[in-house]
């Protein structure tokens, strides 16, 4: 169960960087134009 939380953590993780990572290059994109 242990590793079941941790592993459910890290994937959590993983989708809020992911999502950072796409907000931070749309306004990146968004401050050229």
């Amino acid at each position: 169960k242990y590793y079941l939380n941790r592993y459910e953590s890290l994937e959590k993780l993983k989708n809020d960087i992911s999502d950072y990572i796409r907000f931070y290059n749309e306004e990146r994109l968004q401050k050229n134009f």
